[in-house]
């Protein structure tokens, strides 16, 4: 482990770029599951800056924004919302092309990766 404890890891993952935290889980079990619950303590411990944690939202909403979540009512509204956005064929396909183009070949010449 890196970090000291669940809030420190919750404010690593949005330091290190990670904008969404998409473990479920009970956030007292000390696996790391529902840590961005805790940027209150992870603020209120030095952490993290309440400024990173803001960014980081609105990183997110403008995301949620892009993808039509608040055009419609039933949108915010409704927490199943994200399926008609996401849950097609249209979606899935931008998702597959997506990962199927950022694949990465390593190969481990001589031994110099530390994979």
């Amino acid at each position: 482990r890196i970090a000291a404890n669940i809030s420190q890891a919750g404010a690593r993952g949005i330091i290190g770029g990670v904008d969404l935290d998409l473990i479920c889980g009970n956030p007292s079990s000390n696996s790391g599951a529902g840590c961005y619950l805790q940027m209150e303590d992870a603020i209120n411990s030095g952490w993290i800056t309440e400024d990173t944690v803001t960014k980081s939202a609105r990183r997110v909403l403008a995301g949620k924004f892009a993808a039509g979540l608040f055009d419609n009512q039933t949108y915010v509204n409704d927490i199943n919302a994200w399926k008609t956005v996401l849950d097609n064929s249209t979606a899935q396909g931008i998702a597959y092309t997506a990962a199927v183009e950022s694949i990465t070949l390593l190969i481990n010449k001589n031994g110099l990766s530390s994979l």
